[in-house]
């Protein structure tokens, strides 16, 4: 059989002593939960300027994009003139470029068909001559009896 240690009774005394431990370590918890308390006011705060700078800074950019926005638009207006212009200046260039271009062939033609007039007249000289020189060969050979 085992033997159990005697039962101390609780006095009032002790009681009261255990009531001031307690109530000792309450107040520490107490003070423990204001210092946590305060570091959570402080976060709090760190949070609440966070907040301020980011919706800040969301302003800030909506700001420098309008404003690039716009820049852009101004560019991409000036680029599209520039390409208006020279488009305009192409097409002058090139209906001028056809122009001439036609004016160079009608020439050429002209050059051509005078030329090749030239040529046919040479050919029929040339063929007058030839049949002149035959008529003239046919007579001699007649005249001298070589049929």
């Amino acid at each position: 059989m085992t033997v159990m240690p005697p039962r101390e009774s609780w006095t009032d005394e002790r009681l009261d002593d255990m009531k001031g431990r307690m109530d000792e370590r309450f107040d520490d918890v107490d003070r423990r939960f204001d210092q946590v308390d305060r570091r959570f006011e402080q976060v709090d705060q760190r949070f609440d300027r966070v907040d301020g700078e980011i919706k800040e800074l969301r302003s800030e950019l909506k700001g420098e994009i309008s404003g690039l926005r716009d820049e852009l638009k101004g560019e991409i207006a000036g680029v599209r003139g520039d390409l208006t212009g020279t488009r305009s200046e192409l097409k002058n260039e090139i209906t001028e470029f056809r122009g001439e271009l036609k004016g160079e062939i009608t020439e050429f033609r002209s050059e051509l068909k005078g030329e090749i007039a030239e040529l046919r007249g040479d050919m029929k000289e040339m063929q007058r001559i030839m049949i002149g020189g035959f008529v003239a060969l046919l007579a001699a050979m007649i005249g001298a009896n070589a049929f």
